[in-house]
């Protein structure tokens, strides 16, 4: 999760449910498109987890998954008068096949 900014609006507990697939289309092109996801966050220890990668890949998901757009949206203008929105997410990795 990224460090909280003073002034800054801030969305706790959203949880965009990425799944491996997920990870693998919003990374394609990064220089993190060859991190295996599943081991990278493995709970509840990873041995190549990484503060400074989680929060980038955290940034480009959050860039490109669409789930983030109206919350974006909501803050259109905000930009000019403080600093961008800060996300509080606990669940990086949906486990269990979403029923449709």
């Amino acid at each position: 999760m990224e460090i909280l900014k003073n002034n800054s609006i801030t969305f706790i507990g959203l949880n965009s449910s990425f799944s491996e697939k997920g990870f693998e289309k919003g990374l394609r092109g990064t220089d993190y498109e060859e991190i295996d996801i599943r081991t990278f966050y493995a709970f509840p220890e990873s041995e190549i987890f990484n503060m400074e990668k989680a929060l980038i890949i955290e940034r480009i998901m959050r860039d490109k998954y669409p789930y983030f757009k109206p919350f974006e949206e909501l803050l259109k203008g905000s930009e000019e008068t403080g600093p961008p929105p800060t996300y509080g997410s606990f669940l990086f990795e949906r486990n269990l096949p979403k029923e449709t």
